[in-house]
């Protein structure tokens, strides 16, 4: 699901000047950045909870940053990030990876499903 919610219904689209893609899995953190960043003026928020969806909404929507998390079900975080710079239209954007590992490490060569 790819979901569209404006921070500050009084804006237009051409006012906003940034733009949040989260991509993660859990509804909760979704409602929960959406919520924290819902008075925030200037901010459009996107979300989408399938990573394998991620790129698609990110050519789509052209975020200013991208909020992603880590782990998810269908795809590897750092996957999706090599996706995202390979990418022409969305090489160039900001990424933010984001986890609730309480694990500091992450071990890259290991495949996370």
């Amino acid at each position: 699901m790819i979901t569209n919610e404006p921070t500050n219904n009084h804006q237009t689209a051409e006012t906003y000047s940034c733009m949040v893609l989260l991509v993660d899995d859990q509804a909760i953190i979704g409602e929960g950045l959406r919520r924290a960043l819902h008075d925030q003026p200037g901010i459009e928020f996107h979300y989408c909870d399938n990573g394998s969806l991620a790129l698609e909404a990110a050519e789509k929507i052209r975020p200013t940053v991208i909020l992603q998390d880590l782990i998810m079900p269908n795809i590897d975080g750092l996957a999706l990030v090599r996706q995202y710079r390979q990418n022409l239209s969305t090489q160039d954007i900001p990424i933010i990876v984001l986890s609730s590992k309480e694990e500091a490490a992450y071990d890259i060569t290991r495949k996370h499903t």
